[in-house]
């Protein structure tokens, strides 16, 4: 009997959260249909139009191309447990398909600062999608090493690169994005690269959820946010991620905690962390129905976020949250986390 009950809130968890993320996202998706900002409910941005519901295969957002590209989405794919400490994503080189096109450098090449100037001038200049493919690339792959990430900045590559991230071309978006990643190994291109992770935000939610372009977004906006500097403008989102958290499958949840991890790890974020209204379809997080390690992580970064509520005297502060905030889904999910342990 137990079994068949398991069974009945397996499949209507599906349904709830179809029901429950279909207004919020007409409502995203009419703004996102004007060119507008994802529209705010109560303060929170509304989830994005674009993702499916729990069930959906939700499927890549690249367009069919000839010669189907092999894209790879190994990077963000660990399947290590979230730790209780800043994540961040290591410095990766990213394979791509090689068109019918002259470009004077082979991918592999790491190029000096002459070499990636040229390259950069070739991005600028063109318009054709695989040659900025490649180039990205080409420009992903050197900022790997620490003394290109400088050179490359200093050549006024980051507005470059930045610029294709408003690309339709979602295969265009994730290399600028994977680019924009090893660059952001550096503490200087931070703090140029800050200046997009608004539209990197809403680009990332917008787009097809579990896809590569989504998964390369979320690397990026794990980067930014290992130090605490530009935590606050990524503030508005958590609504969002908690979200992808709820609906994205093994890879997509794995990066959304460890982007989490990040905020957690940070005090001063707290309040606003749990301030952030969710439904209350999201307790189903704790349902054991889910894969065992995902249910381990999910309850580890709730109890970080519980013992955060603690340490800065949030407890008792009950009338400043709203019915709906993470601060009274974890109060209710008290009873189910510790029956889960056991």
């Amino acid at each position: 009997m137990e079994a068949h009950s398991g069974t009945q809130r397996g499949s209507g968890l599906e349904a709830k959260a179809k029901a429950l993320f279909s207004t919020l996202k007409e409502q995203a998706s009419a703004k996102a249909g004007k060119g507008a900002r994802l529209g705010t409910i109560s303060g929170s941005r509304t989830l994005a139009s674009s993702l499916p519901c729990p069930g959906g295969r939700g499927g890549g957002c690249h367009p069919t191309r000839s010669g189907a590209r092999a894209r790879s989405r190994a990077s963000g794919k660990s399947k290590g447990k979230v730790e209780a400490k800043c994540t961040r994503t290591p410095a990766t080189t990213w394979p791509v398909h090689r068109g019918k096109f002259n470009f004077p450098y082979k991918i592999g090449d790491i190029l000096g600062a002459t070499d990636l100037q040229k390259v950069l001038d070739i991005l600028e200049r063109t318009s054709d999608p695989f040659i900025q493919e490649v180039a990205l690339v080409t420009l992903g792959n050197s900022a790997a090493y620490s003394f290109n990430q400088n050179a490359i900045r200093e050549l006024g590559g980051l507005p470059i690169i930045a610029k294709l991230i408003k690309m339709k071309d979602p295969i265009i978006r994730e290399k600028a994005y994977n680019a924009l990643n090893n660059l952001g190994m550096n503490a200087e291109n931070q703090g140029k690269i800050k200046a997009y992770i608004s539209q990197v935000c809403d680009d990332t939610m917008i787009c097809c959820l579990d896809s590569a372009v989504q998964m390369a977004g979320l690397r990026l906006l794990t980067n930014m946010t290992v130090t605490n500097h530009y935590q606050h403008l990524l503030s508005y989102s958590f609504p969002d991620f908690f979200a992808l958290l709820f609906l994205g499958n093994y890879f997509t949840k794995i990066q959304i905690m460890k982007l989490l991890i990040n905020f957690i790890e940070n005090p001063a974020r707290t309040r606003e962390l749990v301030s952030c209204k969710v439904p209350s379809e999201l307790i189903f997080l704790f349902n054991k129905e889910w894969d065992r390690e995902i249910l381990l992580n999910i309850l580890t970064l709730f109890e970080n976020i519980n013992d955060n509520i603690k340490n800065e005297g949030l407890a008792l502060s009950r009338k400043e949250f709203s019915r709906s905030s993470i601060f009274f889904l974890l109060k209710e999910s008290g009873c189910v986390l510790k029956k889960l342990k056991h």
